[in-house]
């Protein structure tokens, strides 16, 4: 006999009810279990592909970070070479060294080329650096450019004689950062040719030592999240 023929109709329906509710209810736990596993899949999926794209993005701007630095650092090598050569030539004629230049305005108006150069440069890629950085190469061309200034002042090209006043480029000298964090007043007040030369000097090396250092500063941090 069968046995369900054999139980109350009302009993044998709860059965198959009972039976049927817990064969649709593991149906949908399955369906709800599947659709999360594809769901943390698709999820697990893009979450690599963004931490993919995000790598290949801080290692392009990185990248591109330390070309613009590389590149500054060049340029205002050859910037300070001129420089230094000029400085140099005012030194020894200052000394009796010399007695004759072979220096004109065009050797100071191409020098001007080069620093005008690096500054445009810098306006042109500073959205590759961090506001930071830039800030900080900003305040080192604003001195170079001062020194610049001084130079001339130094060593009046468009002049026939060497005329230049050391009152005047003392004041330009004792206006600039650079020398104040350096100098006394009292130091400053005293100044004479031979401490321009070494002023210039300097404070060019120690400019461009500060330019190297921020390029190694970037280029050292990229190797370490290599």
């Amino acid at each position: 006999m069968n046995v369900i023929n054999s139980l109350p109709e009302s009993f044998a329906t709860a059965i198959l009810t009972a039976a049927f509710t817990g064969v649709l209810l593991f149906y949908f736990r399955k369906r709800i279990e599947n659709s999360f596993g594809e769901k943390m899949e698709a999820f697990r999926t893009k979450l690599q592909q963004s931490l993919y794209e995000n790598q290949v993005k801080f290692s392009t701007v990185h990248a591109n970070r330390i070309e613009t630095l590389h590149t500054l650092f060049k340029k205002l090598v050859a910037y300070s070479r001129g420089f230094n050569r000029i400085n140099k030539h005012i030194n020894q004629r200052y000394n009796s060294v010399i007695t004759e230049s072979d220096l004109t305005i065009v050797d100071y108006e191409k020098l001007g080329e080069k620093l005008t150069d690096f500054q445009t440069y810098l306006i042109e890629n500073s959205l590759h650096l961090p506001d930071e950085i830039t800030e900080k190469i900003e305040y080192i061309y604003k001195t170079v450019e001062s020194f610049h200034e001084v130079l001339d002042e130094m060593f009046p090209f468009h002049r026939k004689e060497y005329q230049s006043s050391e009152f005047l480029i003392r004041e330009s000298l004792v206006h600039i950062d650079w020398v104040k964090k350096k100098y006394t007043e009292s130091e400053l007040a005293i100044l004479e040719y031979p401490d321009f030369y070494m002023i210039l000097s300097h404070g060019m090396k120690e400019l461009l030592k500060d330019l190297e250092d921020l390029y190694k500063s970037v280029a050292e941090a990229k190797s370490e999240e290599q």
